[in-house]
């Protein structure tokens, strides 16, 4: 089956993934860094210590993974791709401490087959776990059991020699052969509408509160309150006191020093029609 290349698209988001993850480094690094700016004299005089003892900057108490302890308490380097060993120098690594992709010979760290994970045996033919992207086959042959990793299909995450193509990369399908993936440009499509969704959404409600911001308060209007009083005689036969006038309202005018505002009062009878003649 003739290979095919990757998809532009595939090849911008490997790029995007990458730099994501150069940036990230860089952080960590930076943090480390002012990390052990602070640390001053404080901190382990012992190369590739990770704690000394206490009260003691020169005498290490843990080493480094990759590192072992000294007679002299300091750190020396284990053997080539081990992570754990109880002593320092060539041949020293500890069941089970070798690197990833590496297996233990006779105390060094083999590694395995191009693209394996786990294998019991150095070199091709001895892999039990296949990395990303690789299916593992088993076959006999004259001489034992082989075990090598074969590529999963075109745009295939994950797969096996029983099933095929299991899970298929972002952005492709399972084709129908169950074997490759293809591009899907409807995801990609669904993907970006809802990028600009959230992007219409968030400059919506930006210039709902720029506007809000701008937007010309009212002023409150005027208002003018008039006082009634009523005739001091009625009062006095209904036993009431002069009535005062109400607290001005907010926004109402203050009246004028000796002014009490519009009285109102009722003409008797008699008074009505001296009034009319």
């Amino acid at each position: 089956r003739p290979a095919r290349s990757p998809h532009p698209m595939h090849k911008l988001i490997r790029l995007l993934f990458v730099a994501s993850l150069l940036a990230l480094a860089s952080a960590r690094s930076r943090s480390r860094s002012r990390s052990k700016s602070r640390g001053g004299r404080n901190r382990c005089q012992v190369p590739n210590c990770l704690r000394c003892t206490k009260g003691n900057s020169s005498a290490c108490e843990t080493c480094r993974i990759g590192f072992a302890m000294t007679d002299d308490a300091q750190c020396d380097a284990c053997t080539d791709n081990c992570r754990t060993c109880s002593v320092a120098g060539p041949a020293s690594c500890d069941p089970g401490g070798c690197h990833k992709a590496h297996t233990l010979s006779d105390g060094q760290c083999l590694k395995c087959a191009a693209h394996c994970n786990k294998c019991d045996e150095a070199g091709p033919g001895g892999c039990n776990e296949c990395g990303p992207g690789r299916m593992l086959e088993v076959r006999l042959e004259v001489h034992g059991e082989v075990h090598e990793c074969h590529k999963c299909g075109y745009g295939c995450k994950s797969c096996s020699m029983e099933v095929g193509c299991v899970a298929c990369n972002a952005f492709y399908v399972l084709m129908p052969d169950g074997h490759d993936c293809g591009f899907s440009w409807m995801r990609v499509g669904g993907g970006v509408v809802l990028a600009l969704l959230l992007i219409a959404g968030c400059c919506y409600c930006c210039l709902e509160e720029e506007e809000e911001h701008h937007r010309p308060r009212a002023r409150p209007r005027d208002t003018a309150e008039v006082v009634q009083e009523n005739d001091d005689g009625a009062l006095r036969r209904r036993g009431s006191g002069r009535p005062e006038a109400s607290p001005n309202h907010k926004g109402a005018y203050p009246l004028m020093p000796g002014y009490d505002g519009i009285e109102i009062t009722e003409a008797l009878p008699g008074q009505q029609e001296k009034q009319d003649q």
